[in-house]
């Protein structure tokens, strides 16, 4: 095993969870922790949120949708970053630097 296929054993590691199972029972991985934790929160703040708002949504509810798709862009950053480390080939560092 070369030592990028260690580091790529690490960070799988580091981000999926067999104690934590995603809705299809499989082990979870940091996207499926980030995703959960935003629809929580969004559910939490919407019942927090202003019904008598002059806008569709009170500002507790537009505050949490802000935070919805900023996890939901981290989340495919995230994941295409993954998806780009697992197609592209890596040749083992010589240089040691100074």
């Amino acid at each position: 095993m070369t030592k990028t296929d260690h580091i790529a054993t690490a960070l799988r590691d580091v981000f999926i969870s067999s104690n934590i199972c995603d809705r299809n029972f499989e082990p979870a991985n940091i996207v499926d922790v980030l995703y959960r934790m935003v629809r929580v929160l969004e559910h939490g703040l919407d019942r927090l949120g202003n019904t008598d708002a002059t806008t569709p949504m009170g500002a507790l509810e537009a505050h949490s949708k802000a935070i919805l798709n900023a996890a939901e862009r981290i989340a495919l950053a995230i994941e295409t970053l993954a998806e780009a480390a697992r197609s592209t080939p890596h040749e083992p560092r010589t240089d040691r630097g100074a």
